[in-house]
């Protein structure tokens, strides 16, 4: 069931029915049709998990990735790698 509501947008007052289920992005943008405001803007990327993990293995274990997936072949070789030119030479 719809319920009338007021709404003051940037100092115009509009009268909507809106169901109670509707996020207030959908009546903005598909009662009002009003354009500045987009779907996409309230969802969070995952981008900062990947940074996230990639800093922590930097952290554990000396060594930096640029590229990805973080196989544990790949984390072994570099580990690997990294020993063999930190070790003493004789």
């Amino acid at each position: 069931m719809k319920k009338e509501i007021n709404l003051n947008v940037n100092g115009t007052v509009s009268r909507v029915a809106a169901d109670p289920e509707q996020s207030l992005l959908w009546v903005l943008s598909d009662v009002l049709k009003l354009t500045g405001t987009k779907f996409g803007c309230g969802e969070l990327p995952v981008v900062p998990t990947v940074s996230a993990i990639c800093n922590a293995v930097y952290r554990a274990i000396g060594v930096r990735f640029y590229t990805l997936p973080l196989t544990p072949e790949r984390v072994l070789a570099a580990l690997a790698y990294s020993t063999k030119l930190a070790a003493p030479t004789g």
